[in-house]
């Protein structure tokens, strides 16, 4: 869209954040991927996702309770399939405008497929397109 102004940021740097998170080189910006990276992880099952509102399966996933640190880095299928890199939201605060302004601006659900959200080297929070979503979160120094 023309007037759009939301901010992107290559899918280059979108994987280098990734792969802080993860230490290790993540070489796709898929939930595929970052669990293939991460080892094992707890997914949560969403039930009827594709019956709802982005905002609501945003709320009920818990995705707008977390508390991101800095810019978030957002990758969807919108982000993917327009070439245009991944989307950069301010702050968390800024999330949920975001999330439920998606289909009037790029023509597609937020969650129409895989989502990834990356915050400064902490989070990486994930929805896969089979209806499931799971937070990696980067070990803390002991």
């Amino acid at each position: 869209m023309t007037d759009d102004p939301t901010a992107r940021i290559g899918i280059a740097d979108v994987l280098e954040n990734c792969s802080r998170i993860l230490g290790k080189r993540l070489l796709v910006p898929t939930p595929d991927a970052v669990s293939s990276a991460a080892g094992p992880i707890t997914w949560n099952h969403f039930q009827n996702w594709e019956q709802r509102s982005d905002v609501e399966i945003a709320a009920s996933s818990g995705l707008l309770g977390i508390s991101f640190d800095g810019p978030l880095f957002i990758v969807t299928e919108a982000a993917l399939t327009q070439g245009q890199g991944a989307f950069v939201v301010p702050a968390a605060d800024d999330l949920e405008r975001f999330v439920g302004g998606h289909l009037t601006r790029f023509g597609e659900c937020f969650f129409n497929g895989d989502v990834l959200i990356v915050d400064a080297g902490i989070h990486i929070w994930m929805f896969h397109h089979e209806g499931v979503y799971a937070t990696v979160r980067r070990p803390v120094p002991t």
